[in-house]
């Protein structure tokens, strides 16, 4: 099921050096409201203002506070990853032989257990490719540059592998107050 959180006293969403998402959020947990509803890797989903943020798995659970009736001392701390998270902890060491570039994808995440799903259609250019113990990410980086392919991991957590420059993000960001500041929007 899913639980909707209208609690939050405070939300951090960061991308780290390779532009993959995490987020810690602390929600007010007044006489236990929540406590029992999260799980370590249950899925998450962080929405403000109706538009989807970030999705992806709950990596910790923590009560804070204390005993206190106070609604502002009885919290609870969770943190997580995007979907996106196993392109930099998971590697393989593998070679592969001349084959379509998407093929040689598909194989790197079945191989490295990872639970970013994705089907090839194997009509990328083929390539063959030595990953020599590198990140899902490097692998995947340098495999789609030399196939001119980019790809991202969607909000089901299943990778979507097109053809670089076809696609546009669907975020537009604009200057507020008449572009004379460094404040942004999202739209």
């Amino acid at each position: 099921g899913t639980t909707s959180v209208y609690y939050v006293s405070h939300i951090d969403i960061w991308q780290d050096a390779n532009a993959v998402g995490r987020f810690s959020m602390i929600l007010n947990n007044t006489g236990g409201r929540y406590n029992g509803t999260f799980n370590v890797n249950n899925a998450v989903e962080i929405d403000v203002g109706g538009a989807t943020i970030l999705e992806g798995w709950i990596d910790t659970i923590h009560p804070t506070g204390s005993p206190s009736p106070d609604v502002f001392t009885q919290k609870l701390e969770i943190t997580g990853r995007c979907f996106g998270r196993e392109l930099v902890d998971l590697t393989v060491d593998k070679s592969y032989p001349y084959q379509p570039g998407d093929n040689i994808i598909d194989n790197l995440l079945s191989v490295s257990n990872s639970n970013i799903t994705y089907t090839s259609p194997g009509t990328a250019t083929s390539m063959s490719y030595d990953s020599k113990n590198e990140y899902l990410l490097n692998s995947f980086r340098k495999i789609c540059e030399r196939t001119g392919q980019d790809f991202y991991v969607d909000d089901n957590g299943a990778l979507q592998l097109f053809n670089a420059g076809s696609k546009g993000s669907g975020i537009t960001l604009q200057s507020e107050a008449g572009g004379t500041n460094n404040i942004l929007s999202y739209e």
